[in-house]
């Protein structure tokens, strides 16, 4: 097994989240329940920083919390949250796409059927393995016909 996904998803997946939630969220319960706070006894200064933690919150789910870790393997790869793990064969794939981010290249995965993660996952795209498993096997991602590709040939795995 090939780790195609990035070292960064698990500090992004687990670490980032962890530090945000307990360092940003005490500094929240602080200005709510403390008397004096340092930037004057505003209502505005409590409320407003609470809604930007609930913002923080719902884009860290929309985002970080959605990365998962892709393991490639000779006819199957592995989808893991950190807490369950599925294999699937290359054959439940439709599409695959990479979009290029500024210093990251964020990978999606998109499934013939609903998986036990949803329609499509998505993930952080490791490059330096990223050759090596197009050596390593003949089952690869063709990132620029969004088909999967096998041995050189083209196939869709939707009319399979």
């Amino acid at each position: 097994m090939i780790r195609l996904s990035s070292n960064s998803t698990l500090f992004f997946k687990l670490a980032l989240p962890v530090f945000f939630v307990v360092l940003y969220g005490m500094i929240t319960v602080f200005l709510l329940v403390a008397d004096q706070i340092p930037f004057g006894n505003y209502k505005w200064v409590r409320y407003s920083n609470l809604v930007f933690y609930l913002a923080m919150l719902f884009i860290l789910y929309k985002t970080v919390f959605q990365l998962h870790r892709i393991d490639c393997g000779p006819d199957h790869f592995v989808v893991t949250n950190y807490r369950t793990a599925y294999k699937y064969p290359y054959d439940a794939v439709e599409s695959f796409s990479l979009d290029s981010l500024i210093i990251y290249t964020l990978g999606t995965i998109r499934f013939n059927s609903p998986s036990s993660f949803g329609k499509s996952v998505v993930f952080l795209l490791d490059r330096s393995t990223w050759d090596k498993i197009q050596e390593e096997y003949g089952q690869v991602f063709d990132q620029s016909e969004h088909r999967l590709e096998d041995n050189g040939q083209t196939t869709n795995p939707v009319e399979s």
